[in-house]
């Protein structure tokens, strides 16, 4: 993982699907540094344009839903949903940091998420177990709360 605290330089970057915060955090290290002034010209020909390859998921495609999917975990059905904000640039729109991030992870985080064709079974099953797991962590947190504060009974 190249995400934190490292002060590198690439030219490309190949990434599965991630949530897209994490994908724009990993693309701000694609020319980072400049390699020649404006045109990058000090950077081979084909490395002047720094690239960034998304795998992992394939939206064409039906999603079969897997018996222990998690709404939540990276790699999952959600992870691949809410990368998918991305589609419009890896049909050739490139991403403009900073200007694209916060549309980008808005998109992502939206409540409501555009589902590909042949996925809606698959994801509304992640977003059921999902919630079943946070209503179990509620009820299991509700252990750990303390009672209101009563005013001292008067004698």
């Amino acid at each position: 993982m190249a995400e934190q605290s490292l002060d590198i330089d690439f030219d490309l970057l190949v990434t599965d699907a991630a949530p897209v915060d994490l994908v724009l955090q990993r693309m701000g290290r694609l020319h980072r540094h400049l390699r020649g002034g404006v045109g990058q010209l000090e950077r081979p020909d084909r490395l002047r344009t720094a690239r960034c390859l998304v795998t992992g998921v394939n939206w064409a495609s039906p999603c079969r839903s897997r018996r222990r999917a998690r709404w939540r975990c990276t790699g999952s059905i959600r992870c691949s949903v809410r990368s998918r904000c991305l589609q419009p640039h890896l049909a050739g729109r490139p991403v403009t940091l900073p200007d694209d991030i916060n549309p980008l992870v808005q998109c992502a985080y939206a409540r409501e998420v555009e589902v590909p064709d042949g996925w809606a079974d698959a994801v509304a099953e992640a977003r059921r177990e999902h919630e079943a797991v946070l209503a179990h962590q509620r009820a299991r947190a509700g252990a750990f709360c303390l009672d209101e504060v009563r005013a001292p009974a008067s004698h």
